[in-house]
């Protein structure tokens, strides 16, 4: 679970040292390299931590924040250095840490079907020497020797089944391991690298709500108001990208808007840019108009034009339903006169 950046940095770290020991030749166990490669695959394949993140560097003081941007470009630069310095080295860099574990699961596989081999051959001489003892003896001997040779093979059988399981268990753990961990012998210094530079590009942008050291607004209100209104308002637009917008940050695509809902979005925005301090009120207000698809493509002076004459048309739900969450002036809330 990432609760803060500094858990980004440590997952890092842990792989800088782990790559920079195999590079001489110290060969940690492969758990240790399964362990933070699993790490890696969840910390680029979730990016639900990404608001966490957002929240933690809008508060942070300008020190805090020079210092974890600065931490960020050196693990950067240390990835970028150990990928030149592995070379070729770079596409199945643990294989060998890989193939050490197989070979020891197959020196496993050997030595215990040995031990099945031999117990089933001791229970199949059983039957053999009951096929040729009717040579030469009399039925009775025949019969003695058989109920001795079926209490042999009732003894037998169980320790026969237990080296079978046994064989099974060790051919199984040996199929899911390959199928589990086949996919981390590759290198993750470019999928790292490229996390670190979307990271940067995405959360560091020194957001002009961070000069003041606060937040534009409360989280905790834009995640009740995403929470309340985000899948009436937007197609598909994730609390992480929400947040990070209306807080002032840029993302990699615009938010779409739903058919129908123009009037909420001009009143959601007008009564959230009530919110902000009067310096940062415009450029926040042009940065959501920005951030969002707008059909036909409307200049912002045009979109604030509308704003100003459409959004009390939003319907009365919506604008009580917001109100229980920021503070707005009841004449807001007021039914709009008619010409």
């Amino acid at each position: 679970m990432i609760q803060s950046i500094h858990d980004i940095f440590n997952i890092v770290d842990r792989y800088i040292t782990l790559t920079s020991k195999i590079l001489l030749q110290d060969l940690p166990p492969w758990e240790e390299v399964a362990y933070i490669q699993e790490r890696i695959e969840f910390l680029i394949q979730n990016s639900d931590h990404k608001a966490k993140i957002y929240s933690e560097v809008t508060v942070a003081s300008d020190d805090q924040y020079s210092n974890m941007l600065r931490f960020l470009t050196d693990k950067y630069s240390k990835l970028s250095d150990q990928l030149e310095g592995i070379g070729v080295k770079k596409i199945e860099f643990f294989l060998q840490i890989f193939e050490r574990e197989i070979a020891w699961m197959d020196r496993q596989l050997q030595q215990q079907e040995e031990k099945t081999r031999h117990v089933r051959q001791e229970f199949g001489a059983l039957d053999k020497s009951l096929e040729f003892s009717w040579y030469g003896i009399t039925d009775e001997e025949f019969s003695q020797f058989r109920d001795q040779v079926e209490k042999n093979k009732k003894k037998i059988e169980p320790l026969l089944q237990k080296e079978i399981t046994e064989l099974n268990r060790l051919y199984s753990e040996q199929r899911i391991f390959i199928e589990k961990n086949a996919k981390y012998i590759k290198s993750s210094h470019r999928e790292l690298l490229n996390y670190l530079e979307q990271i940067k590009n995405d959360i560091f942008i020194k957001p002009f709500a961070h000069q003041n050291n606060e937040n534009i607004l409360r989280n905790y209100d834009l995640v009740k108001i995403f929470e309340s209104f985000g899948n009436e308002l937007f197609d598909n637009v994730s609390e992480d990208d929400f947040l990070i917008v209306f807080q002032g940050g840029k993302i990699n695509s615009l938010l779409n808007l739903k058919n129908g809902v123009f009037n909420k979005i001009y009143f959601l925005i007008h009564n959230l840019s009530e919110q902000i301090n009067d310096e940062k009120k415009i450029e926040w207000v042009n940065h959501i108009l920005s951030s969002i698809h707008w059909k036909n493509s409307p200049t912002n002076i045009k979109l604030l034009e509308r704003i100003r004459q459409k959004r009390k048309d939003a319907d009365k739900n919506f604008k009580n339903n917001l109100a229980k969450i920021i503070s707005i002036e009841p004449s807001e809330l007021e039914s709009p006169s008619r010409r």
